[in-house]
């Protein structure tokens, strides 16, 4: 019952953000945000925004309902980057269009949230470079991944930090 309240409320923030679910993964929603020929700024605007809507949701919402029925508390983990990618459509039925996202930062955002403990956010610097100077300064550097045997800077996000004064 959880993981469908879960699951559900996350794939509704990542829609109202103007995100797109791009298909779920045992416990995981995974969210694709595309970058529209407009400007990309809305849009790393959006996700951030997102990214911390989905821990408020999960902290202060569902987790305090599980636990209200004696299920622990729920925490999840997030991890975002950006990147260049493909979509290839695959299959066809009566009622889908099957398709696959193809691309480098599929993979290395899926490592980059396998860093992050849970109720962490993490985040690889190809996304950090895209945000404003504000979220910048809340990120803290971890150990990078390896990726192709060379070091990519990862970042935890800490939101305590942004100060909206």
């Amino acid at each position: 019952m959880f993981y469908k309240l879960f699951s559900n409320e996350v794939s509704r923030v990542i829609n109202d953000f103007g995100g797109v679910v791009y298909k779920y993964v045992g416990d995981e929603v995974i969210g694709v945000f595309l970058i529209p020929e407009t400007g990309w700024i809305p849009t790393f605007d959006n996700s951030i925004r997102c990214i911390s809507y989905i821990k408020d949701v999960t902290n202060y919402v569902i987790s305090p309902l599980a636990q209200d029925i004696s299920l622990p508390k729920i925490q999840c983990r997030i991890g975002a980057d950006y990147g260049e990618a493909k979509i290839v459509n695959i299959g066809v039925d009566a009622v889908h269009l099957s398709a696959e996202i193809l691309g480098n930062v599929m993979n290395i955002a899926a490592k980059i949230r396998g860093k992050a403990e849970p109720g962490e956010i993490t985040i690889g610097e190809n996304y950090r470079q895209q945000l404003p100077v504000s979220y910048k300064l809340i990120c803290n550097k971890i150990e990078p991944l390896i990726i192709n045997e060379k070091e990519y800077d990862v970042f935890h996000i800490d939101f305590s930090k942004l100060s909206l004064k």
